[in-house]
């Protein structure tokens, strides 16, 4: 007969808050058009385009469960989600103050 012993700590990966998630995402979108010139902040690059692309990216994190996402409910469906994707944006995008940092060139 043998016993299995459950082990209380288990050793979990972390994942990554949604305030750094969405600068991650941006900055990874703002990189690619690499139309980056110094002197402006960050915030003056992030157009409708890369707005989306960012809400896509967060939507499918979401859905793969690579980002939770704190609620009442225990699942959304897809326009909820989406709809929460664009204020998590919105609300990172007022909040954080990384995006009104000036580029300077190194």
């Amino acid at each position: 007969m043998t016993e299995e012993i459950k082990c209380p700590i288990v050793e979990q990966e972390k994942k990554p808050s949604q305030k750094d998630m969405v600068y991650k995402l941006f900055n990874e979108a703002i990189q690619e058009d690499g139309k980056i010139v110094a002197g402006y902040p960050l915030k003056t690059y992030i157009t409708k385009p890369v707005k989306k692309e960012v809400r896509s990216a967060l939507f499918f994190m979401f859905k793969n469960n690579e980002l939770s996402y704190k609620s009442n409910k225990t699942e959304k469906n897809d326009k909820q989600l989406r709809k929460y994707c664009s204020g998590l944006i919105s609300n990172w995008l007022s909040k954080d103050d990384r995006y009104n940092v000036v580029v300077v060139n190194e």
